[in-house]
């Protein structure tokens, strides 16, 4: 059983713009749309689990033009209200509940590194 949603079009190569200037001026627009634009503007793969409202509307605003980076993470901000978040993994920006993001993504701690030495 597949429990994701990939947006229409997404089997695209990730970073076809990269570093492209993004508008998002997006006002009560359902979700679905703003990714949508977010993967046609990008080129990167959306996956969208089954559980997230993809119909709900939201606003997505920004004044200033945004590269690649500023758009997700402005996307990432705007969805953390509604009770979902976006992560980046493996080359896929997925859409999921934030109550599932703890099982979807656990940092491992930064351990420094100590060479062994022979003595």
């Amino acid at each position: 059983m597949n429990n994701k949603t990939t947006v229409p079009g997404s089997g695209e190569k990730p970073g076809r713009n990269a570093a492209a200037d993004l508008r998002l001026n997006f006002r009560n627009t359902p979700l679905k749309t703003v990714l949508r634009y977010l993967h046609e503007a990008t080129g990167l793969p959306i996956q969208v689990e089954s559980n997230v409202d993809i119909q709900r509307s939201i606003n997505v605003w920004s004044d200033e033009l945004l590269d690649r980076r500023g758009a997700f993470e402005l996307l990432k901000r705007v969805l953390e209200p509604n009770g979902y978040a976006a992560i980046y993994k493996r080359g896929i920006l997925a859409i999921i509940r934030r109550q599932d993001a703890k099982k979807h993504y656990i940092p491992l701690p930064s351990l420094p590194y100590v060479a062994a030495t022979a003595e």
